[in-house]
């Protein structure tokens, strides 16, 4: 597991040996320690030709150390830097929450020599004021480039949960940040890959790397790719926004310096897919999707043509760097396309898993940076939402992962012959939220089959909400049921008459809409709320079966809070349930664990036969469905590019298949 203690240091003897007694007096901290020389991704706010070092610890004053300069000339730097930073403050919009230097420099930076390093210097630097505790972690978010929206973090104290919550700073940790400043190992064939559950924050760190890669060259050519269509034009519209953000002064030279686009693309447009534009340049023949020929078949082509022609045997490739986002929807083959295409490095950055249920967790191939804490949602609720998922209280289990699944998971583990006591670590996003015992999870029962009653739970708790939080907003609550039968339709229906009733709020039944609206309670079967969350979020479950798509759907719905999750559960329908679930509830918010046991041999085996047999046996309109969900085709496309597929495509045909066919077609009809 990488190091709490993340270092970004020139190379110094004088700094080295600071470093070692800083490392031994903090020993092996539970928060992530900085430690650096520069203020990294702003090249020229840098102390790397002096001997001086700057330790970042949350919560702490700034530790500005002399590790070896004369009183003065350490002086001078010292300024300088303070100086640096005020620039900083101002370039980001922080000087409006924080004020000018005059004001913080006492406050918030304490100057040492190295002969002051001792583990008291560490107890007494640290902050106990709010305000300064506010004011230290803005200067160490812009001393390591984890940029906050100043209009977001506010001047004010939070005051409510909620408020908390929006408002936290939020600061990458160390596994994030090597990802982001590591130095590459740069040449024809070098890769990076970087895994994570959904939540982690891949993509955001995937364009601060993009954004230090434009900035480290005049001339680079740079690709940023990923397998489905829409999402690459939301990465189009989302680079330059962040460009914006992080006040990157470079312009932006698309199709010259930087390219966003789909794996495929076009043979009649070189520049609208990653595939199309590497043949073009390469001069060798394009393939267009046909049954016999997948997309792996496909790249297979192209890398054979491509080491006997002239260009490559001449050492010409058409990128510097490709960046892969979502790599988990493409075959090995795309990824040694693109090593082969790419001058001096590839990254590839793919979630560990889509479904709780995927066969493999851990690959094959090990990723350079595993990314296990996830920052959507809270510890509690996650380890809740896995229990249910997998079963992990009842018996027979429905889903086990071994040791090493569980910790690229980011679970901790303790056993003891076959008990298991597995555990989250808390994460600074809900530092405060966890220490005032607020609940992450809350469990209902209601009465089975009375809609009017499930109606009336409904609104009851939302009246809850909005009396521990007065400034909640309908924006921040969502309403989800797992069960798509007529009676929760019918649910919604009365549920938006209820809350105009009750809380003169409108509901916003995302099926038919089809959007997120402002100013609304998003209500939703599980269809409609990929990618969406929400502070609250109210999870409405009728029957609970032990389908593995019912158990996943489940897991996918308690996951979407930030603060709390409310789970709505039929009495009478999930009886046998209830027990477990309560028991499960019990161990994760009192005693912030996992509490189970290891299934035998002879169960493991019995769980991934019933994985992979359900897997094969959901019908091709099942399939059609959820990946029409996974690449947001629109309503009325729907029906026609189901035929569409039907016309060519058997039941047999593997999910992958059926996928990268659905978003060839559908992209020919947008």
């Amino acid at each position: 597991m990488p190091s709490s203690i993340f270092e970004y240091v020139s190379n110094s003897p004088a700094k080295t040996s600071v470093i070692e007694t800083v490392k031994t007096i903090v020993g092996n901290p539970t928060n992530d320690i900085f430690i650096i020389d520069r203020a990294l991704g702003e090249k020229k706010y840098s102390l790397e030709n002096s001997a001086v070092l700057v330790v970042l610890i949350p919560g702490h004053k700034i530790l500005l150390i002399n590790c070896g300069e004369t009183h003065d000339r350490f002086q001078i730097i010292a300024d300088d830097f303070i100086e640096d930073i005020g620039i900083l403050s101002d370039k980001f919009d922080y000087k409006g929450i924080i004020g000018r230097p005059r004001f913080w420099r006492k406050k918030l930076i304490l100057i040492l020599s190295k002969d002051d390093i001792h583990p008291q210097v560490i107890t007494d630097s640290k902050l106990t004021d709010l305000e300064e505790r506010r004011g230290s972690e803005l200067i160490i978010s812009l001393l390591t480039g984890s940029i906050n929206d100043a209009v977001r973090v506010g001047k004010s104290i939070p005051g409510t949960t909620l408020q908390k919550l929006k408002r936290k700073i939020i600061l990458f940790d160390g596994d994030q940040t090597r990802f982001i400043y590591d130095r590459l190992h740069e040449g024809a064939g070098h890769s990076t890959r970087i895994q994570g559950l959904s939540g982690t924050g891949k993509t955001e760190l995937l364009l601060h790397r993009l954004k230090e890669l434009y900035l480290s060259s005049d001339n680079s050519k740079i690709v940023v790719t990923c397998h489905n269509k829409i999402l690459a034009e939301s990465l189009l519209k989302r680079i330059p926004n962040f460009f914006n953000f992080m006040r990157v002064e470079q312009q932006i030279k698309w199709e010259e310096r930087l390219w966003c686009m789909h794996a495929w693309g076009s043979g009649s447009n070189p520049d609208s897919g990653t595939y199309s534009n590497i043949v073009n340049f390469y001069a060798v023949p394009f393939q267009s999707y046909s049954r016999i020929a997948p997309f792996s078949s496909v790249c297979k082509s192209a890398i054979d043509a491509i080491k006997l022609c002239g260009r490559f045997i001449a050492g010409h490739k058409p990128f510097d760097y490709i960046l892969i986002d979502e790599s988990q929807d493409f075959p090995e083959e795309f990824f040694e396309l693109c090593k082969l295409s790419a001058n001096k490095h590839t990254i590839i950055a793919g979630d560990i898993f889509q479904s709780i249920f995927d066969e493999n967790i851990v690959k094959d191939t090990a990723p350079d940076h595993l990314l296990s804490k996830c920052y959507r949602t809270d510890p509690r609720t996650l380890m809740f939402a896995h229990a249910m998922g997998m079963g992990l209280y009842e018996t027979p289990k429905i889903r086990w992962l071994n040791d090493n699944e569980w910790e690229a998971c980011g679970y901790n583990i303790t056993k003891s012959g076959d008990s298991y006591e597995i555990t989250r670590d808390p994460i600074r996003r809900f530092d405060d939220l966890l220490q005032e015992e607020n609940d992450s999870v809350k469990l209902y029962n209601y009465e089975n089959g009375n809609i009017v009653d499930l109606v009336d739970k409904t609104t009851s708790i939302i009246s809850s909400i909005k009396e521990e939080s007065p400034d909640v907003t309908p924006a921040d609550i969502g309403v989800i049921f797992i069960d798509s039968n007529k009676a929760f339709y019918s649910f919604a229906d009365l549920l938006c008459a209820k809350l105009t009733e009750t809380h003169g709020w409108n509901g916003n039944k995302a099926y038919e809409s089809k959007a997120s609206l402002p100013d609304t309670v998003l209500i939703s079967n599980q269809n409609n709320v990929k990618g969406l969350e929400f502070p609250y979020i109210i999870c409405v479950a009728g029957v609970i079966t032990g389908r593995l798509s019912s158990r996943n759907s489940l897991y996918m719905m308690i996951t979407r809070s930030f603060i709390c999750t409310h789970l709505l559960i039929s009495d009478a329908n999930n009886a046998g349930i209830l027990k477990s679930t309560n028991s499960a509830l019990a161990d994760i918010l009192h005693r912030r664990h996992i509490h189970t046991t290891s299934p035998s041999a002879e169960e493991i085996l019995a769980m991934q036969a019933t994985i992979k047999l359900q897997n094969v046996r959901k019908s091709l309109d099942e399939k059609l469905r959820q990946i029409f969900d996974e690449i947001k085709v629109i309503a009325k496309a729907r029906p026609i590019l189901s035929a569409k597929i039907k016309r060519v495509i058997d039941d047999e045909d593997g999910y992958d298949k059926l996928k990268e066919y659905a978003e060839f077609l559908y992209g020919q009809m947008s």
